[in-house]
């Protein structure tokens, strides 16, 4: 990768070949690199048709000179940039769904169709489908969320098999010859042994081992037209995930699989990652890559009419539902705006972008609508060290005293807890949010080197402290605090 000093003088180079619309990578400058040249430059760039302040993450791509410019955070609390039409735009890489012949669009981009993962997991324990029974349990869900998990039903419990590629150190249950198996036991488990557990885990192996070389075969060949592309426009699979206990049901929702915010912390990297790994993609950092799922509002619409009335919750597990793609896509909108037009329910968005704020309108016509922020900090600086690609602390607190000022329910998700004035977060929350929840680090996934300049927040100690801290804080000031998956109504 050339010097980072260089790149506005490339830019310049590639002339009138830049165009915003060819969206396709996100990873062409190191995370750390400043990025502020670039930016400049390419705010003043006669072509690249940019609005006049940078929020998250965009990529443009010259086809001609095959230059890529990614265009990160410049501006911490600016506006996202106003990008073309999605109608206008070319497809952006792979769709999943059914099988066709790959074909290359005039802009020189790959356009293939592969396998939904959801439906390879399926194929994978044939005959098995939802429904079937198996070593005494009943399949009731595949979910490609946070990696690959089967989920069974015994009588009041459930079991959880996920499965994951052959990979050292990784502890499991049973195995194939490509493949591992390891299963948990979900809440209300009283019905479910460890040895009944176990007898499944190893039956699900069981079957794998007749199906894994030809579904995965299929997978690599389907995508092999597409290995190199990081926004992925996909179709297919389910979109309403069952989550929670049998005694608090609810769905989760992600337009999105992959965030281009990229927190380094973010725990949902690993298993996200995995599905690169079974589809024999190459390695891409977290943050760098994203499949949109381009068909969700529709999928949404179906979905809703057959399901029970279960709250929703849109929060950045995979992904963030307001990350610098949907300011082109505008999936997350259209995906409301199917939840809106629907029986009402409640509906929770969580984000760390900015964008939010475009959708009041449809989130303030939802009477069981919270919107909120995950605010770990009050000092922005540290904000920029550990979320440099996320919006400033003051426009997240700013977007959320506007969407209250609309009588939208707001809260905060303060987790993990990072290095800051304790009061001056309290006092920020208190006049913000009607809520807030609060957890500590779950480990440090890739973030190891950011938490050397703040060792103290990595010690489990630190933060069990501080959150006990802030709750007290919180409470003494009004605002009320919840552990639960969802907000007090």
């Amino acid at each position: 990768m050339r010097d980072a000093r260089h790149r506005p003088r490339l830019l310049q180079e590639a002339g009138a070949g830049l165009r915003p619309t060819d969206l396709l990578r996100v990873d062409e400058l190191e995370r750390d690199e400043p990025v502020e040249p670039l930016v400049a430059r390419l705010e003043d760039h006669p072509h690249a048709a940019l609005s006049e302040r940078l929020e998250d993450p965009v990529c443009a791509v010259d086809q001609r000179a095959g230059l890529r410019v990614a265009l990160l955070q410049g501006l911490s609390d600016a506006r996202p940039p106003a990008l073309a039409d999605r109608g206008q735009g070319q497809r952006l890489a792979t769709d999943i769904g059914r099988h066709c012949a790959p074909r290359t669009h005039a802009s020189g981009l790959c356009h293939a169709r592969t396998v939904e993962l959801g439906e390879a997991l399926i194929s994978l324990v044939a005959p098995l489908r939802p429904g079937d029974e198996l070593a005494g349990a009943r399949l009731s869900h595949a979910s490609t969320e946070l990696g690959l998990r089967l989920t069974f039903e015994r009588g009041e419990g459930r079991v959880h098999v996920e499965v994951f590629p052959d990979e050292e150190g990784r502890a499991h249950a049973a195995r194939s010859a490509r493949l591992r198996f390891a299963y948990r036991l979900g809440r209300g488990h009283g019905a479910v042994s460890e040895a009944e557990g176990k007898a499944l885990c190893e039956a699900v192996a069981a079957l794998a081992r007749e199906n894994e070389a030809q579904v995965l075969a299929a997978l690599h060949e389907r995508d092999v037209e597409a290995r190199d592309g990081r926004v992925r426009e996909v179709t297919g699979g389910t979109l309403l995930e069952p989550a929670g206990p049998p005694e608090a049901p609810h769905y989760t929702l992600s337009p999105y699989v992959g965030c281009l915010i990229g927190c380094r912390f973010c725990y949902a990297q690993d298993r996200v990652g995995l599905a690169r790994r079974l589809r024999g993609l190459p390695p891409a950092p977290w943050g760098s890559y994203v499949d949109a799922r381009v068909d969700a509002p529709e999928r949404l619409r179906e979905e809703l009419a057959t399901r029970p009335p279960y709250p929703i919750k849109l929060c950045p597990i995979v992904s963030d539902p307001y990350h610098a793609i949907e300011a082109k896509l505008r999936l997350t909108r259209g995906c409301l705006e199917v939840l809106r037009d629907a029986q009402p329910r409640t509906v929770l968005v969580l984000t760390r972008a900015r964008l939010i704020e475009r959708d009041v309108d449809v989130l303030e016509a939802m009477p069981g609508a919270h919107a909120g922020f995950s605010i770990p900090t009050a000092d922005d600086a540290v904000r920029a060290h550990f979320e440099p690609r996320a919006a400033s602390i003051d426009a997240r607190l700013e977007v959320l005293r506007a969407m209250r000022r609309r009588g939208v329910r707001t809260f905060a998700i303060v987790q993990p807890m990072l290095p800051g004035p304790l009061d001056a977060l309290a006092d920020a929350l208190a006049a913000a949010v009607d809520s807030a929840s609060l957890d500590v680090l779950r480990g440090e996934e890739d973030a190891g080197a950011l938490f050397d300049a703040f060792p103290d927040a990595r010690e489990e100690a630190w933060q069990r402290e501080r959150l006990e801290q802030l709750a007290e804080a919180l409470e003494a000031r009004g605002v009320a605090i919840w552990s639960s998956e969802l907000p007090p109504s």
